[in-house]
């Protein structure tokens, strides 16, 4: 059973052992991370209802104006969206791969662009699946998306670990993985919280030169712990998790591993 400690030593030492890659993965993966993030719109709205309350502007031209100002908002989350598909998730990937390999020895920062070179194709259904997943778990508001997000957590260092593997089947391992350690991990991250809000009080250097790439490497250690080749000086094979499949022999990874809505019993 793995602790805390343990990972965010281990973590704190591989990325102190490969310092300048580390933090540079640690910056692409932030910025990876955040890339679905919302944008613009506000000025204009709030000049159009200025406009209005003020009379200024006819029935018509108020349709025609908020009519253009919804397309273009439709068209760029559209254009973000695809460009996260193709392009934002295979880095966020590889950065997942390079802390995955740092954790074995010092890695190669090449490691952030693996998914370009080799099972592009793999990638990018992985990330576009999971997202697909979590968006719909999201129609059920904010707690099931929150728990789900947890549950496909393992899901970019079980792709990077086994880059033929499918989609789903990644997604079912890690929902595998991660059962039963859904808690723990909110507590691993929970003990970062001190960190992060120092991070705040230096602009965010902190986090960028020391917080951030100490905490992506923990997270690449978890996965190790669960997988449960932890402590051992290279990576294995072939995928070993520390859970036991009494049906894995059983299994069907097809559309079915899709999460059930009705019961589900991988809270």
């Amino acid at each position: 059973m793995w602790t805390t400690e343990e990972l965010k030593e281990r973590g704190k030492a591989a990325s102190q052992a490969n310092y300048w890659p580390s933090v540079l993965a640690g910056i692409v993966l932030l910025a990876t991370s955040r890339a679905a993030g919302g944008g613009g719109g506000g000025n204009s709205f709030s000049r159009l209802g200025k406009d209005i309350q003020s009379g200024n502007m006819s029935t018509e031209e108020m349709i025609t104006i908020v009519t253009v100002l919804i397309s273009v908002i439709a068209v760029s989350v559209i254009v973000a969206y695809v460009f996260k598909i193709f392009l934002t998730n295979p880095i966020h990937f590889g950065c997942r791969k390079f802390f995955l390999e740092n954790s074995y020895g010092p890695a190669n920062i090449k490691e952030m662009v693996y998914a370009f070179s080799s099972h592009y194709k793999n990638v990018m259904a992985a990330g576009f699946m999971k997202d697909l997943y979590l968006f719909l778990w999201g129609l059920l508001f904010i707690i099931p998306r929150i728990i789900k997000s947890y549950s496909y957590m393992m899901v970019p260092y079980i792709i990077a670990d086994n880059p033929e593997m499918s989609a789903n089947e990644a997604i079912t391992r890690s929902r595998e993985m991660m059962d039963g350690q859904k808690w723990n991990v909110f507590c691993m991250q929970l003990s970062f919280l001190g960190w992060f809000i120092l991070d705040c009080c230096t602009l965010f250097i902190l986090g960028v030169f020391y917080v951030h790439p100490w905490y992506y490497a923990t997270e690449a250690e978890l996965y190790r712990s669960l997988k449960g080749d932890a402590g051992t000086d290279y990576a294995d094979e072939t995928f070993v998790p520390t859970q036991t499949y009494e049906n894995d022999t059983n299994m069907n990874m097809s559309s079915s591993d899709f999460p059930s809505f009705n019961n589900d019993g991988d809270f």
